[in-house]
């Protein structure tokens, strides 16, 4: 009788020291990269944050307003009408926060096909999550003012972080699964228990045939 057992997921997996360097070697390539990508040519032109920054702000106004708020949302400015603007710099959009986790996930090791479906989906989360952080900024700008300094420097930074953890942990743990094409590794999902590899095996682990035979190679 086989027994399938499950693994949790964990935060982490072993790896062995060629994938550890191999690891740190692609992640240190990713960020060199990404640094001239970025703070040389991404940010110095503006065009990429501010497009980013303005769909941020159309969507958010958008979400206050389904919501009942009288809402003013316009360019880089977005807040609750009566009370101060909030502006969507280049450093609170999120893009730079969104380079570091697709670096994560192509340094880590993982199926190719996973990661192109993996990368969009996390970027979207993390698109949601940092609208949904200025929308939590801008209610309390007005409604809790108290507070706002706090929720912009410490709280809403920290689930911002929290999530790109989160989802780098998924990666970690389901990064190498077969989803498509077959099914999964020993090493990436269930393992067989309680009998040999061997599906032909009868349930006290023999291989039917003759006893005391020799199995023929």
């Amino acid at each position: 009788m086989l027994c399938l057992t499950t693994r949790l997921p964990t935060l982490c997996k072993p790896m062995q020291r060629s994938e550890v360097v191999t690891f740190f070697v692609k992640a240190l390539a990713v960020y060199v990269i990404w640094y001239f990508l970025y703070d040389l040519w991404i940010l110095p032109d503006g065009r990429v944050d501010l497009w980013l920054s303005e769909h941020i702000v159309a969507l958010g106004g958008t979400m206050l307003t389904a919501m009942g708020f009288e809402v003013f949302a316009e360019g880089r400015l977005i807040g609750l009408a009566g009370s101060n603007m909030l502006e969507i710099i280049d450093g609170c959009n999120g893009i730079e926060v969104i380079g570091l986790f697709v670096g994560f996930v192509v340094a880590y090791p993982g199926r190719n096909l996973n990661r192109v479906l993996f990368v969009p989906i996390g970027i979207f989360v993390l698109y949601l999550t940092n609208i949904i952080r200025i929308l939590v900024l801008a209610i309390t700008q007005v409604h809790a003012p108290g507070i706002f300094d706090i929720t912009h420097d410490y709280s809403t930074t920290a689930i911002f972080y929290l999530v790109v953890f989160g989802m780098w942990v998924v990666w970690v743990n389901y990064g190498e699964r077969r989803f498509f094409g077959g099914p999964d590794d020993a090493s990436n999902g269930g393992t067989l228990a309680g009998g040999p590899d061997d599906a032909g095996a009868d349930a006290d682990g023999t291989i039917p045939g003759n006893a005391g035979e020799p199995a023929l190679s």
